[in-house]
């Protein structure tokens, strides 16, 4: 049997399923959460590839790693690979991509002569850390809105002296809580202290969503997709809008330009057509971004 030895594996062991009170990391609740925010980040633009190539893994290490690799074989012709650049050339920019492959092997390859590579930002990283705070932000929402339902329902404690005027209380309660119209008891005897929870004061679920929503929408304007501050009034001035689809596009319109570069690059070293565009949902102009009515 494995004994756990450190903090970190006695926190990985202990706290698998939901977030603790200080770190929410390694959770079920986070894991659900990177996986969907993922798939929304993805979701912004539209591919054209060859029939060769895998859609899913193209996406995963353009988004997860920052890039990809498009290198000649003699056995599947132009494919990506997942890579890990190298070196450095006059603007202390990678010249060398390192590829290690099961299948094919490894090699190391001159970038712009012996491959090229369609990476999303220009620090060649993926956007693991925007999907990751965000999830944690996510599961902390969730676990404050379990708790707080949880807690609504808990609002008598019953002081009693003995064991006996305990279950006396408890079968009073579960009348109670089955709808009788009336319970009685005998009087007598020592005096029931009871607590009584405002329950009004402590219903927290709709500030919690709201806040949730805030997170996904704050999200949702950092990575590019189209949204609305609906959660200001129902109705919005038009520069507002357009504002707010301004900062949604100004982060994506730079991973699109990033993009578009190592498509053009692969086209120019191996005549494969490669594109990605902005989704017809994702409009420029901020027409189409619009939720709700606009003055």
């Amino acid at each position: 049997m494995y004994i756990l030895n450190s903090f970190n594996e006695i926190a990985m062991k202990n706290s698998q399923y939901a977030p603790n009170t200080y770190h929410s990391w390694g959770t079920g609740m986070v894991n659900f959460y990177e996986n969907y925010l993922m798939t929304k980040a993805m979701s912004v633009f539209k591919w054209e590839i060859p029939e060769n190539w895998n859609m899913d893994y193209l996406k995963n290490g353009i988004f997860t790693y920052g890039g990809v690799a498009v290198i000649n074989t003699i056995r599947f012709g132009v494919i990506p690979q997942y890579f890990t650049p190298s070196g450095y050339n006059i603007y202390y920019q990678p010249n060398t991509a390192i590829i290690a492959n099961p299948v094919l092997g490894s090699y190391e390859l001159k970038i712009g002569e012996q491959c090229e590579v369609i990476k999303l930002k220009r620090d060649w990283l993926g956007i693991t850390d925007i999907i990751h705070t965000y999830a944690e932000l996510l599961a902390e929402c969730d676990k404050a809105l379990g708790i707080n339902l949880i807690n609504t329902k808990a609002s008598f404690v019953f002081g009693v002296d003995n064991k006996t005027e305990a279950e006396k209380m408890k079968k009073m309660y579960d009348n109670i809580q089955k709808g009788e119209p009336a319970v009685f008891y005998k009087t007598g005897g020592n005096k029931w202290e009871i607590f009584n929870q405002n329950l009004k004061n402590t219903y927290l679920v709709q500030d919690l969503l709201i806040a949730k929503k805030t997170i996904m929408q704050e999200f949702n304007t950092l990575v590019g997709v189209p949204n609305a501050n609906t959660e200001k009034r129902e109705r919005l001035l038009k520069d507002e809008v357009n504002a707010n689809n301004g900062e949604t596009l100004s982060l994506s319109s730079e991973w699109l330009e990033e993009l578009k570069k190592g498509c053009e690059k692969v086209k120019d070293m191996f005549g494969v057509n490669v594109n990605v565009e902005f989704r017809k949902e994702v409009n420029k102009n901020g027409e189409n971004n619009t939720m709700g009515d606009v003055e």
